[in-house]
């Protein structure tokens, strides 16, 4: 009995945290489809970021960024992420929407909110995606801002 009551809260911490899904918020801007188009994927599992990705343009290529920790940008709180080629971004929460800051540059542009799933009934439902605009912006603030 023993043996199975400690097996029983083995179980519980172990699917408490390890089996915890993964979710991701996606922003864009621009016109999907088109060279215009940028894109990020910010995954989180266990209130810890796991994974950024950026994909751009009309065949959507993509890059890697690596969180780079909570940071300020001109005295608004966000996020630094660094590109492969050493270039740091700052993430900054607008709202819904997010202002990513290009430093090199010296650009800021809005991303919004993307919604994956399926349009008129067609395409398939993202389970592991956020599924409005406020479910991101908290996924973003418990993971990558905590």
């Amino acid at each position: 009995m023993k043996f199975t009551a400690n097996l029983f809260v083995f179980c519980m911490l172990f699917c408490a945290t390890h089996l915890q899904a993964q979710k991701v918020a996606n922003y864009y801007s621009g016109k999907p489809g088109t060279a215009t188009y940028q894109g990020y994927s910010f995954w989180a599992k266990a209130g810890k970021p796991t994974q950024i990705m950026y994909n751009y343009g009309k065949d959507r290529a993509e890059m890697k960024p690596t969180y780079a920790g909570k940071a300020s940008y001109k005295n608004q709180r966000g996020f630094k992420m660094v590109f492969p080629n050493q270039k740091v971004f700052y993430v900054i929460p607008a709202g819904d929407n997010l202002k990513i800051v290009n430093t090199a540059l010296n650009n800021t542009e809005i991303f919004k909110w993307e919604y994956e799933g399926p349009v008129e009934g067609r395409g398939t439902y993202c389970e592991v995606c956020t599924q409005d605009e406020k479910e991101a912006m908290q996924l973003l603030k418990a993971a990558y801002l905590k």
